[in-house]
């Protein structure tokens, strides 16, 4: 059930799963040949912009984890 501004996952196969924030695709994350877990996140037309939303996820996932950590 799609409910706006929440998050959601699909289970694509068991090596992929799609994240979606409502009806939008916002990420996914796949296994890697090691076993782990990568975030991925939609394409961009231009490379700079990928880049900033590296930096910005980047960012984020810091600040967030610095604010559990306290």
């Amino acid at each position: 059930m799609i409910v706006e501004g929440q998050y959601r996952t699909v289970e694509v196969n068991r090596q992929l799963v799609r994240v979606y924030f409502g009806s939008e695709l916002v990420g996914q994350v796949r296994q890697g040949l090691d076993q782990l877990w990568y975030a991925e996140q939609p394409g961009e037309r231009h490379k700079a912009a990928a880049v900033h939303r590296a930096m910005i996820a980047h960012q984020a996932i810091e600040e967030f984890t610095d604010a559990v950590n306290r």
